[in-house]
């Protein structure tokens, strides 16, 4: 995974009689508004990991094997069926999304770099990320300088 090899839209959350819908902007080209995502995010079966921001700061990490949209999908409209309650933060009603992906790393590859991110976000700003559930943790390969790299982009 390469740290400037990421998507970056902008989702507007809202929608009649609770249910929600998201409008996604791309930031690169904040004036256009898309449809669906696009790219390698919107593949099936790579792994991806996402960060969602509000106001400038961090509040929630994700991994995910799924298309993003679908990922997202079931994370904004889950009821509690099952046990799954969906985010917590999907009642805002505008956040930023990015998106790396890798089809070369394996989910516990990608776990690590989840969990070091979460774990250097709470060292840097002194709390956990606002709606993070959980975090996994496995010992592998130090990826201090891609949590760095990507941590200076998802502060700017």
């Amino acid at each position: 995974m390469k740290p400037n090899d990421y998507q970056c839209y902008k989702l507007k959350i809202g929608g009649k009689n609770g249910e929600r819908t998201i409008k996604k902007v791309n930031e690169l080209k904040p004036n256009i508004g898309v449809s669906h995502f696009s790219g390698p995010s919107a593949k099936n079966g790579n792994e991806k990991l996402y960060i969602v921001r509000r106001d400038k700061k961090v509040i929630y990490v994700g991994v995910t094997k799924q298309p993003i949209s679908a990922r997202l999908r079931g994370g904004l409209r889950a009821s509690g069926k099952n046990g799954y309650y969906g985010y917590k933060w999907r009642g805002l009603s505008e956040v930023d999304l990015f998106i790396w992906t890798s089809d070369s790393m394996s989910r516990e590859e990608l776990e690590t770099i989840e969990g070091d991110l979460v774990y250097y976000i709470k060292n840097k700003t002194g709390r956990w990320p606002e709606y993070q559930n959980e975090i996994h943790f496995h010992n592998g390969e130090d990826c201090g300088s891609l949590i760095k790299s990507i941590y200076k982009i998802i502060n700017k």
